[in-house]
């Protein structure tokens, strides 16, 4: 038990440190310096040597995205999910090739998004709606959302979540 909360506690914080951030390591001497891509979401499938704009959807404008935290299926790694700034939460099922946001799900900052462990059909999400952190949970991956908690007072917010 000690060493589930340990990791449980390590990935928290592996992820509250990186939600947001790009970093790059220094090239090696002789090395061209691979630049980061900015706006859009991008995909590596080579350590970032290369970078592909995986920027795919209906009614998403992805010139304009600022993602702010994701995640990846317990279960399926071709299933992922990304909470915005400007656009709500999107998922993809295909490994990012196209994504779709979820109808039913507000259009606000999405803060944080994590799956449950124990089933990829329960989801959380963090957000700020009507000046509010909220956090929601779907148990039947994302068809529906219930609202499971709304802070006191205008401002505070959940900026990460962890299971």
């Amino acid at each position: 038990m000690k060493r589930y909360i340990i990791s449980v506690c390590l990935f928290a914080g592996v992820s509250l440190f990186l939600s947001g951030c790009s970093l790059q390591a220094p090239p090696s001497k002789g090395e061209k310096p691979v630049p980061v891509p900015t706006g859009n979401i991008w995909k590596s499938s080579d350590s970032g040597k290369t970078w592909e704009s995986k920027s795919n959807g209906t009614g998403i404008n992805f010139t304009d995205l600022e993602v702010l935290d994701f995640a990846f299926h317990p279960s399926d790694e071709n299933i992922v999910l990304v909470g915005t700034r400007n656009g709500g939460l999107l998922k993809t099922e295909n490994g990012g090739e196209s994504w779709t946001r979820f109808a039913n799900f507000p259009k606000s900052k999405v803060y944080g998004v994590v799956f449950d462990s124990s089933s990829g059909n329960i989801i959380y999400a963090s957000g700020l709606l009507k000046e509010r952190g909220k956090i929601f949970k779907s148990v039947n991956s994302g068809k529906t959302w219930e609202e499971i908690y709304t802070s006191a007072a205008e401002g505070p917010l959940v900026a990460s979540l962890a299971i």
